[in-house]
């Protein structure tokens, strides 16, 4: 059964995972590194490589529910935000239509530019979230073959 997440819940589930994900592209590869160096032995770095490896196996099967879900998201908000827009704009027609009083037309306005902003700002997050996973585990990959 999936959970429904709300947009700060996916962001802080892509923040932590990220977090997760750069930690260790980075423990593999200082490992790569140590071992290139010759600084640690071969028994030593298959254990640790195995310790890794287990780390990444269990972080590439919550990698596709993370990212389709934040994907899922970010289309949703572009619907969302056009709809926003399209009550911007009708707003604006009743205002220069006197339908609806100046005070009220700058309290609607403000409160919709306020969630198309908000929204945009959810969407830009989402998506460097997922890049910056997608390029962890590039970088892991690389390290890992």
């Amino acid at each position: 059964m999936k959970t429904v997440l709300t947009n700060s819940e996916l962001v802080d589930e892509l923040e932590g995972y990220s977090a997760q994900i750069t930690a260790l592209a980075l423990q593999i590869d200082k490992l790569a590194k140590l071992r290139s160096e010759a600084k640690i032995s071969d028994a030593i770095y298959a254990e640790l490589y195995e310790d890794i490896g287990r780390k990444v196996d269990n972080a590439k099967r919550e990698r596709n529910d993370l990212a389709d879900a934040a994907r899922i998201r970010m289309k949703e908000i572009v619907v969302e935000v056009g709809e926003l827009k399209y009550r911007l704009e009708r707003l604006e027609v009743r205002r220069m239509l006197d339908f609806i009083t100046s005070e009220k037309y700058l309290a609607a306005k403000e409160e919709l530019v306020k969630r198309v902003a908000e929204s945009d700002e959810i969407q830009l997050l989402l998506g460097k979230l997922v890049s910056s996973t997608e390029e962890a585990f590039s970088k892991i990959d690389s390290c890992m073959p």
